[in-house]
Protein backbone atom coordinates (compact mmCIF):
# COMPACT_ATOMS: atom_id res chain seq x y z
CA UNK A 1 0.00 0.00 0.00
CA UNK A 2 0.84 3.70 -0.47
CA UNK A 3 0.06 6.79 0.58
CA UNK A 4 -0.91 9.37 -2.01
CA UNK A 5 -1.93 12.62 -0.68
CA UNK A 6 -5.39 11.78 1.11
CA UNK A 7 -6.12 8.11 1.00
CA UNK A 8 -4.19 4.87 0.73
CA UNK A 9 -4.02 3.08 -2.81
CA UNK A 10 -3.24 -0.35 -3.53
CA UNK A 11 0.37 -0.89 -5.57
CA UNK A 12 0.77 -3.79 -8.09
CA UNK A 13 1.54 -6.89 -6.65
CA UNK A 14 4.89 -8.32 -6.28
CA UNK A 15 6.39 -11.57 -5.43
CA UNK A 16 6.67 -12.77 -2.14
CA UNK A 17 10.53 -12.85 -2.47
CA UNK A 18 10.90 -9.57 -3.19
CA UNK A 19 8.34 -9.04 -0.68
CA UNK A 20 10.27 -10.82 1.99
CA UNK A 21 13.69 -9.28 1.13
CA UNK A 22 12.33 -5.85 1.71
CA UNK A 23 10.53 -6.61 5.19
CA UNK A 24 13.83 -7.94 6.40
CA UNK A 25 16.08 -5.37 4.73
CA UNK A 26 13.49 -2.73 6.49
CA UNK A 27 11.94 -1.22 3.63
CA UNK A 28 8.54 -1.85 4.49
CA UNK A 29 6.97 -2.07 7.85
CA UNK A 30 3.47 -3.06 9.09
CA UNK A 31 1.37 0.37 10.18
CA UNK A 32 -2.42 0.83 11.16
CA UNK A 33 -3.66 3.34 8.57
CA UNK A 34 -5.00 6.60 10.57
CA UNK A 35 -7.28 7.71 6.61
CA UNK A 36 -9.68 5.81 5.14
CA UNK A 37 -7.96 3.15 2.78
CA UNK A 38 -9.01 3.73 -1.32
CA UNK A 39 -10.43 -0.18 -1.14
CA UNK A 40 -13.69 0.08 -2.44
CA UNK A 41 -14.88 -3.24 0.04
CA UNK A 42 -13.35 -3.46 2.35
CA UNK A 43 -10.74 -1.58 4.92
CA UNK A 44 -7.78 -3.32 6.16
CA UNK A 45 -6.80 -3.35 10.05
CA UNK A 46 -2.80 -3.29 8.97
CA UNK A 47 -0.97 -2.32 6.03
CA UNK A 48 2.56 -2.96 5.08
CA UNK A 49 4.10 0.02 3.76
CA UNK A 50 7.73 2.05 3.55
CA UNK A 51 8.36 4.91 6.16
CA UNK A 52 7.88 7.59 3.86
CA UNK A 53 3.99 6.82 2.82
CA UNK A 54 3.72 6.93 6.82
CA UNK A 55 5.72 10.09 6.91
CA UNK A 56 3.45 11.29 4.05
CA UNK A 57 0.43 10.04 6.04
CA UNK A 58 1.37 11.99 8.87
CA UNK A 59 2.20 14.89 7.25
CA UNK A 60 -1.33 15.14 5.51
CA UNK A 61 -2.86 14.29 8.74
CA UNK A 62 -1.32 17.23 10.69
CA UNK A 63 -2.02 20.04 7.46
CA UNK A 64 -5.59 18.40 7.90
CA UNK A 65 -6.14 19.31 11.41
CA UNK A 66 -4.55 22.38 11.24
CA UNK A 67 -6.77 23.13 8.20
CA UNK A 68 -10.16 22.49 10.34
CA UNK A 69 -8.26 24.48 13.72
CA UNK A 70 -8.08 27.52 11.48
CA UNK A 71 -11.81 26.47 9.67
CA UNK A 72 -13.43 26.30 13.37
CA UNK A 73 -11.75 29.85 14.36
CA UNK A 74 -12.92 31.74 11.14
CA UNK A 75 -16.43 29.74 11.95
CA UNK A 76 -16.17 31.36 15.86
CA UNK A 77 -15.17 34.91 14.24
CA UNK A 78 -18.21 35.10 11.52
CA UNK A 79 -20.61 33.66 14.36
CA UNK A 80 -19.31 36.51 16.76
CA UNK A 81 -19.47 39.08 13.84
CA UNK A 82 -23.20 37.69 13.00
CA UNK A 83 -24.10 38.24 16.88
CA UNK A 84 -22.56 42.14 17.10
CA UNK A 85 -24.20 42.84 14.13
CA UNK A 86 -27.65 41.48 15.25
CA UNK A 87 -26.93 42.90 18.78
CA UNK A 88 -26.94 46.30 17.01
CA UNK A 89 -29.85 45.88 15.15
CA UNK A 90 -31.45 44.67 17.55
CA UNK A 91 -30.09 48.11 20.02
CA UNK A 92 -31.48 49.99 16.66
CA UNK A 93 -34.70 48.46 16.64
CA UNK A 94 -35.22 49.13 20.20
CA UNK A 95 -34.55 53.02 20.18
CA UNK A 96 -36.37 53.39 16.94
CA UNK A 97 -39.42 51.52 18.79
CA UNK A 98 -39.26 53.75 21.80
CA UNK A 99 -39.21 56.68 19.97
CA UNK A 100 -42.21 55.80 18.18
CA UNK A 101 -43.71 54.97 21.30
CA UNK A 102 -43.00 57.90 22.87
CA UNK A 103 -44.04 60.13 19.63
CA UNK A 104 -47.31 58.45 19.30
CA UNK A 105 -48.19 59.19 23.43
CA UNK A 106 -46.76 62.76 22.98
CA UNK A 107 -50.29 64.45 21.73
CA UNK A 108 -52.15 62.43 24.40
CA UNK A 109 -49.89 63.84 27.11
CA UNK A 110 -50.46 67.43 25.44
CA UNK A 111 -54.24 66.66 25.05
CA UNK A 112 -54.93 65.34 28.79
CA UNK A 113 -52.49 68.16 30.39
CA UNK A 114 -54.01 71.15 28.74
CA UNK A 115 -56.43 73.60 30.18
CA UNK A 116 -57.90 76.86 29.17
CA UNK A 117 -60.68 79.03 31.23
CA UNK A 118 -62.25 78.02 34.58
CA UNK A 119 -62.60 74.42 35.69
CA UNK A 120 -66.01 73.44 35.02
CA UNK A 121 -68.29 71.34 37.12
CA UNK A 122 -66.39 67.99 36.85
CA UNK A 123 -63.13 69.73 37.32
CA UNK A 124 -61.66 69.97 33.99
CA UNK A 125 -62.19 73.25 31.97
CA UNK A 126 -63.09 71.70 28.73
CA UNK A 127 -65.55 68.73 30.54
CA UNK A 128 -68.25 70.13 28.86
CA UNK A 129 -67.29 71.18 25.99
CA UNK A 130 -65.96 67.25 25.27
CA UNK A 131 -69.39 65.84 26.22
CA UNK A 132 -70.76 68.23 23.70
CA UNK A 133 -68.13 67.13 20.93
CA UNK A 134 -68.74 63.24 21.82
CA UNK A 135 -72.79 63.73 21.72
CA UNK A 136 -72.35 65.87 18.30
CA UNK A 137 -70.14 63.15 16.93
CA UNK A 138 -72.76 59.95 17.97
CA UNK A 139 -76.02 61.31 16.00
Amino acid sequence: MKFTGCSWEAVPQVLVVDFLRWVFTCRVFPHVPRVRLGLPQRQLAQVWTALQYIAAEDAYLWREENRQREAAKQQARWKEKAARRRADIDRKNAASHRAALERAAAPRRTRVGRTSGPPGPSGTANSCVGRAWSRRWRT
